[in-house]
């Protein structure tokens, strides 16, 4: 069988005219079944899978190779070379969804306590980082934060995806954090041109998007940490639904108008209730 797998390679370039770098990787993906299996069969296949489930592949990974194979098989079908019908031998394979990255909440506040007081902006930092994580707020969100949005000491309106609006409660040392910035050094900042947005740059400007996932980035350096605004959205939503369990609690301070996108919460809840479990079993 493999030994039409250069007149393959140049019907894929030449007929179908895909690229040199997505040839090779379709040779690739076929010399490694060949390196196991000398023909193409029901039972050879069957095998594939199997080895490489055994060999630890992600299921992404199963699937593109599996997915080489079938589009080789088919060629080969269809150029008469083979006679035999294995169309139904080729199993579908799902990817797994990744979840989320979440921090503890021990790194949380590891990465709250790594912003000195020699930081420049310091307060505006914490307090950015504090609103983003209490408020579970996308980077769009809080960048457009205004003060009117403010609401009393406990809640600040929020102007989410397709201009839903939604109230969000904001823990009583986010908004400690949020009171000394606007009352100190945001007043040093404040230009005439953009009284209203709460975080805002050297310039006086909006804080832009970018501008938030460096200082991201900077403050998770330095604790060994990948943090990004939808890493603390992710984080907080899971340390709620681990300690209230209430999912459409969840669902309804998140902004999500579909459960399905909330649900993906339950699975890292599951995952730390495991390993809670097999920590505290005695026979583990």
């Amino acid at each position: 069988m493999k030994r039409f797998l250069e007149e393959y390679c140049r019907y894929l370039a030449i007929e179908k005219g895909l690229s040199s770098n997505t040839v090779d990787s379709y040779k690739r993906d076929l010399n490694l079944y060949f390196s196991l299996y000398s023909d193409i069969s029901e039972s050879s296949i069957s095998s594939y899978y199997f080895d490489l489930e055994k060999a630890l592949y992600a299921s992404s990974s199963i699937a593109r190779y599996v997915t080489s194979l079938k589009m080789y098989y088919l060629y080969l079908k269809e150029e008469s070379l083979i006679d035999f019908d294995l169309s139904g031998s080729f199993m579908t394979i799902k990817k797994a969804k990744k979840l989320p990255l979440v921090l503890k909440e021990l790194e949380f506040k590891e990465l709250i306590q790594s912003i000195s007081d020699e930081d420049l902006f310091c307060l505006r930092d914490k307090a950015l980082i504090w609103v983003l994580y209490s408020g579970g707020l996308r980077v769009s969100e809080v960048i457009n934060l205004k003060l009117s949005h403010i609401v009393g000491r406990d809640f600040i309106r929020i102007i989410g995806k397709g201009s839903k609006e939604r109230v969000v409660p904001m823990s009583t040392i986010a908004f400690g954090f949020l009171s000394e910035y606007i009352k100190s050094q945001r007043q040093m900042m404040v230009r005439r041109t953009n009284p209203e947005f709460v975080f805002l740059s050297r310039s006086g400007k909006p804080l832009s998007r970018q501008a938030v996932f460096q200082l991201l980035r900077k403050y998770g350096k330095r604790i060994g940490v990948l943090i990004s605004p939808h890493i603390l959205r992710h984080s907080i939503a899971t340390h709620l639904l681990n300690k209230s369990g209430d999912i459409r609690g969840v669902q309804e301070f998140l902004g999500h108008s579909d459960i399905k996108s909330t649900q993906v919460y339950t699975n890292l809840s599951l995952d730390k209730d495991r390993e809670n479990y097999l920590k505290s079993h005695p026979r583990s």
